[in-house]
């Protein structure tokens, strides 16, 4: 549920959220993608992107 919820339920999203969180896991020495690695992932989702996106027109 939290990977849908930060990825927006798209797709392409939920694989580059994996990415990171596969990043942000490997990083603490983790073997597998936990709630916290996905938490740490280093990834901002598409509604957040189009604000600050926004924010700086």
């Amino acid at each position: 549920m939290l990977v849908a919820y930060r990825a927006e339920g798209v797709i392409g999203e939920v694989a580059a959220l994996l990415i990171a969180a596969t990043s942000a896991a490997l990083l603490t020495g983790a073997e597998h993608i936990s709630a916290d690695a996905i938490e740490a992932a280093e990834y901002q989702s598409p509604s957040v992107r189009r604000y600050l996106l926004e924010r700086e027109l």
